[in-house]
């Protein structure tokens, strides 16, 4: 361990218990961590979800309804605030300030008083410790327990040394993490074998990285507003003339993954191949399986289980969607592919899956019913004559059972299924008067047991024979070629992070009028960040992906160029 007798370091440690004081404060009491510093993700508590009730439980949590507030949460993308399915290691960003509600409780009082004290006694440390090379020694002494130094500015990259310069000096703290989580047979990989302390490094490496990226953004802006030429006149008009009333004070750029620019454009871009390529044939969701083979037996040998490692189950995951559009795209399955499209989510599940969207040639379009039943199937198989498609199916492809057979199932709302199982019985594949299809689900008294419920053709989700046999993981494959669900279906597939409910409590008396559009703020609230997408950023692999290309061109329209004004303007 590094040497402590320096005063420096005295003042470290010290002060490394106030920042896990405000790890360890029960959220349940205090409604949102008070935090205005950029710095704030390094502080996040990382717990037990299911036990988070302030930011999961949508029945415990106040609505917000300050319109700076709501509109800091989408409400359009409700998927976005699902309950979490399991148990998992997450992290949860909030920027709002804690202030005392008009009746509070002794304890959630002193609970925000203590909040307030520390966050200002930590301000100092963090602008220390998050790139001190003693922070994760200190931070993690069973995954460093030799002392080693962490991450580092002044870490030399060494490229081919042949080459007569370098483009760059020092490595990233994104590589310096991603070389520490790989499993190597010369070290002992304390690491990646430390289990759920193995997730809290993941999420906390990554919401320290993403932290700092965000500052940089922060701290690199001019102090200058963008806003249309048309929107000034009308604020003119109203008689705005303080500069600091209208534009954008703090813009997330494009480039920035996940930020509100960058979802737009990948959903313009989508929507640029659809006007080219015509509707979408197919919408495919493929979700990671983490009972493959290929990991249970690898981790065997050290008595893991698949969610002790999410990186190995990451990693698979990402090779087998490779192979996937690339066995789409050779045509042999669904037919000869004009442009595919895919995103990929992290939902409060624990495992990552992708929406795809596949564009077919003209050619091979599917526009007859018998068409759906070659590649599309809602049946259980027979069990003697496919006994591998039938496993497959009775584990990964049946939903539920829920309705009057369970009840409490998590899909049921009000008495019903929200994705409106179990099914209706049907001889043949048709499509209903609004373009919808209506698969082909007969009663030939097959079914499957689940727990204590019975489940029959009704309750199958579609999905492709060839594709579940090759990759045993659940596939869902619509048919889609229908101008009523285009829309839905872009705003899904790039409908972007996970997030969180919680309530806010804001001063009802502002100090002024100045209003203040803070994008890298609204970006954090209730940001919601599991192991999974941790790793699968921290190996950069892509979130988005899109074939053919697309060519972005700057335009815009009359009074309506972008102008920019200083705050004295």
């Amino acid at each position: 361990m590094a040497n402590s007798n320096s005063d420096n370091d005295t003042s470290l440690i010290s002060l490394i218990n106030a920042n896990q004081l405000i790890c360890t404060i029960n959220t349940e009491e205090c409604d949102i961590p008070p935090n205005n510093s950029d710095d704030h993700a390094s502080l996040v508590s990382l717990i037990d979800v299911n036990q988070m009730i302030c930011t999961t439980n949508t029945e415990e949590c106040h609505v917000p309804t300050n319109s700076d507030d709501s509109a800091s949460i989408d409400s359009t993308n409700s998927h976005a605030f699902n309950n979490n399915d399991i148990s998992e290691v997450a992290c949860t960003t909030n920027t709002n300030d804690c202030n005392i509600p008009s009746d509070p409780g002794i304890l959630q009082y002193l609970n925000c008083l203590i909040y307030s004290y520390t966050i200002s006694l930590c301000k100092l440390v963090l602008a220390l410790m998050l790139h001190h090379k003693f922070n994760w020694p200190l931070q993690y002494p069973l995954l460093f327990p030799r002392g080693e130094d962490g991450y580092r500015k002044d870490i030399e990259f060494k490229d081919n040394p042949s080459k007569p310069s370098r483009k760059r000096q020092f490595i990233t703290q994104l590589e310096w993490v991603g070389y520490r989580i790989q499993q190597r047979h010369r070290d002992t990989s304390t690491i990646v074998f430390s289990r759920r302390l193995f997730h809290q490094f993941l999420v906390d490496s990554f919401s320290t990285i993403e932290s700092a990226r965000l500052k940089y953004l922060r701290n690199h802006q001019k102090d200058l507003r963008a806003d249309m030429y048309r929107g000034l006149t009308e604020a003119v008009l109203r008689g705005e003339t303080n500069a600091t009333t209208t534009g954008k004070r703090i813009v997330l750029p494009a480039n920035f993954v996940g930020g509100p620019r960058y979802m737009i454009q990948n959903y313009q871009d989508a929507m640029a191949i659809c006007s080219w390529a015509g509707y979408p044939d197919l919408f495919i969701t493929f979700t990671c399986n983490h009972k493959w083979p290929e990991v249970v037996d690898f981790l065997k040998t050290y008595q893991l289980t698949p969610a002790d490692r999410p990186d190995l189950v990451t990693r698979l995951f990402k090779i087998k969607l490779d192979q996937l559009i690339k066995d789409i795209k050779q045509g042999s399955i669904f037919g000869r592919v004009k442009a595919v499209i895919y995103t990929i989510e992290f939902q409060k599940c624990g495992l990552p899956h992708a929406h795809i969207l596949v564009f077919l040639q003209p050619i091979h379009r599917i526009v007859h019913p018998h068409g759906i039943n070659k590649i599309i199937s809602t049946e259980i198989p027979d069990k003697d004559q496919e006994r591998e498609l039938f496993n497959i199916v009775s584990s990964l492809m049946i939903h539920g059972p829920c309705g009057d057979q369970n009840k409490g199932s998590p899909c049921m709302q009000k008495g019903r299924c929200i994705k409106y199982f179990p099914k209706r019985f049907v001889n043949n594949t048709m499509i209903d008067s609004k373009g919808y299809p209506v698969y082909r689900r007969r009663d030939n008294g097959v079914f499957v047991k689940k727990g204590e419920s019975f489940a029959d053709n009704r309750f199958v989700v579609p999905y492709n024979r060839r594709l579940l046999l090759k990759y045993n993981a659940h596939i869902n494959v619509e048919w889609c070629n229908q101008s009523r669900s285009i829309k839905y279906i872009f705003k899904y597939v790039n409908k972007g992070h996970d997030r969180v409910t919680a309530g806010f409590y804001r001063d009802a008396n502002p100090r002024d009028n100045t209003q203040v559009v803070d994008e890298i703020k609204k970006y954090y609230d209730c940001r919601y960040l599991s192991a999974c997408e941790a790793v699968w950023r921290i190996f950069v692999f892509d979130v988005n992906y899109r074939e053919p290309s697309v060519e972005r061109l700057s335009f815009h329209r009359e009074n309506e160029q972008p102008i920019v004004y200083p705050d004295e303007a």
